[in-house]
């Protein structure tokens, strides 16, 4: 009996490719709400982060203009979000990474490709 039960156990865990921890379609309450658009306060960027499939991802980083920008790059990884996008007109890539989400602020890290880095607190802005 121990045996089918270890069996099915990891057959379980191979179909799902890891041990379940929770709904997919749900992010884990710690991170809940970073979902969301949050605004630069320093550039008026807009950046859309939505959760899908077990992971949170950037969709958009949109200027005040209403320029999209290119994304580079975006991982979720240990709960901490890293994004890249490139702005055409500057020549350079900025990056992100999240550090603490709130109700109504994200703090992030942020760097470009110049070496420029400084600390930025986003504002949710589709309350």
């Amino acid at each position: 009996m121990k045996k089918v039960r270890l069996a099915l156990l990891l057959a379980c865990a191979l179909v799902s490719g890891c041990i379940h921890r929770g709904p997919r379609d749900v992010p884990p309450p710690e991170y809940a709400l970073m979902a969301g658009t949050w605004e630069s306060p320093v550039t008026q960027d807009r950046h859309t982060i939505r959760w899908y499939q077990g992971r949170f991802y950037v969709t958009q980083v949109e200027s005040s203009g209403g320029e999209k920008y290119a994304l580079s790059s975006v991982q979720w990884k240990d709960g901490i979000l890293r994004w890249g996008y490139h702005i055409p007109q500057q020549r350079y890539v900025m990056m992100l990474r999240t550090r603490a989400v709130t109700r109504r602020t994200l703090e992030c890290y942020w760097s470009d490709s110049e070496g420029h880095t400084r600390d930025e607190i986003l504002r949710r802005v589709d309350q």
